[in-house]
């Protein structure tokens, strides 16, 4: 691909300075949780630029543009000979979309850096796709030093 348009798909705080999809961004972590696949971070690494940059600019919003990620991850593993696995497709509704309390973990590990853990309604205001970053960044004996970028720039660190 000429262009760069994929990185409106990705947070600031993912960015590398080499090559932004070097490593496997939130938003494809949200598509392979959906679509069922653990993926390696050394299948992810055999996929090409362009296929990685087309997986991560596909929509995942309906059941059958999940079935399309999964298709092409699938065929990709094949190609590549990967290692990566098939998992049990996130059950619908995603703990992500729950806006109606803020997680206990993402409480206590926002916490536990002397930060404050954010209120209901900004949980409420973010996106699924950031809500989800902040499950992923706040998991049980998970050491994140990007926690605290995505929380400035979620607004929720001032």
């Amino acid at each position: 691909m000429q262009t760069a348009a994929f990185t409106k798909h990705l947070f600031q705080y993912e960015q590398d300075k080499y090559y932004p999809l070097r490593r496997i961004p939130m938003n494809m972590r949200l598509k392979l949780d959906l679509c069922g696949i653990k993926l390696s971070i050394g299948d992810w690494s055999k996929f090409s630029r362009e296929d990685r940059e087309k997986l991560v600019m596909m929509p995942y919003e309906k059941p059958e543009e999940i079935a399309a990620i999964r298709k092409r991850l699938l065929e990709l593993i094949a190609a590549c000979e990967g290692d990566s696995t098939e998992t049990e497709p996130v059950r619908s509704p995603a703990p992500w979309t729950a806006t109606s309390s803020v997680p206990a973990t993402v409480c206590k590990q926002i916490e536990a850096l002397g930060l404050s853990a954010p209120t209901q309604e900004q949980w409420a205001d973010l996106s699924d796709v950031q809500r989800f970053a902040l499950l992923k960044l706040t998991r049980e004996g998970h050491e994140n030093k990007k926690l605290p970028l995505a929380l400035k720039e979620f607004g929720l660190l001032v």
